[in-house]
């Protein structure tokens, strides 16, 4: 029986999505916790591999078992086992030929950036923080230039492990919501390691006037990582939603993304 989970949780004291020797993820954390819950061995695929540092709204995983409970069951006995900076938010079971990570059609990522002279204090590791002023009109036009299928090598980590740097962004966008916070949305086929963190960094560079627009073009179209700007914080980064096929009946993010909350700044 194949058994698909929405979750989501708070990445700052974690080394990342992905198994490590040192069991620092999440995905080794959630494993041991599923292992109390049904006193057998597990093993979960999830949808993306999130860095050391990076949040999630909303990841979907999924994992194999003979275990029969109530889905309502699953959340409430996954949940007793889990650490409070991580929360199973729906069981769903699904045909067996589901995948979360080869039939995920679309994934969606959201940043929270704070630009102030000041960094953060209550939300200090929630969001990405420049001292730089931003210029909204020059930040809109900028990100314009990533929709489409294009060519990411210029914003690919050097340890990136894609066959092909190409990927097709679907959505771009940012919108101001107070004096100092910006969200952006990104909905892509997938991402490359580093990419958005790279973009974000680029486009901090255009907003706040330290490089040109046409820097930014010309940047892109290199396809070299070396003359982009530097990889910017994993903080502000939340995976928010995976897109699938309407047969596979998983519930897309119903919650649109956490940020509704700093909406009330």
């Amino acid at each position: 029986m194949r058994i698909v989970f929405s979750i989501e949780y708070d990445g700052s004291s974690f080394c990342g999505w992905q198994h490590q020797p040192s069991g620092c993820s999440i995905q080794d954390v959630i494993q041991k916790a599923i292992e109390k819950f049904t006193g057998k061995t597990i093993k979960i695929t999830g949808s993306s591999r999130t860095d050391s540092g990076v949040h999630a709204s909303w990841q979907i995983f999924h994992f194999d078992t003979n275990v029969q409970r109530e889905m309502n069951s699953w959340v409430r006995g996954v949940n007793a086992f889990l650490p409070t900076s991580i929360k199973v938010l729906g069981a769903f079971k699904v045909k067996e030929d589901f995948h979360a990570r080869f039939s995920a059609m679309k994934r969606q990522y959201n940043y929270l950036l704070y630009s102030s002279k000041v960094s953060p204090c209550l939300f200090f590791n929630k969001v990405g923080w420049t001292w730089l002023e931003i210029d909204e009109t020059k930040l809109k036009e900028a990100i314009k230039i990533f929709i489409g299928k294009q060519d990411f090598s210029s914003f690919r980590s050097s340890e990136c492990q894609s066959k092909s740097p190409v990927r097709e962004m679907f959505e771009v966008n940012v919108d101001k919501i107070s004096d100092s916070y910006y969200i952006f949305k990104f909905v892509a086929n997938s991402f490359l390691h580093h990419m958005i963190r790279n973009i974000i960094g680029s486009l901090i560079y255009v907003a706040s006037g330290k490089q040109s627009l046409k820097w930014l073009i010309d940047v892109k179209n290199s396809k070299n990582r070396t003359l982009a700007a530097p990889t910017f914080s994993s903080s502000g980064l939340y995976l928010s939603g995976v897109y699938y096929e309407k047969k596979w009946k998983i519930p897309f993010n119903n919650k649109d993304f956490v940020f509704d909350y700093f909406q009330t700044i």
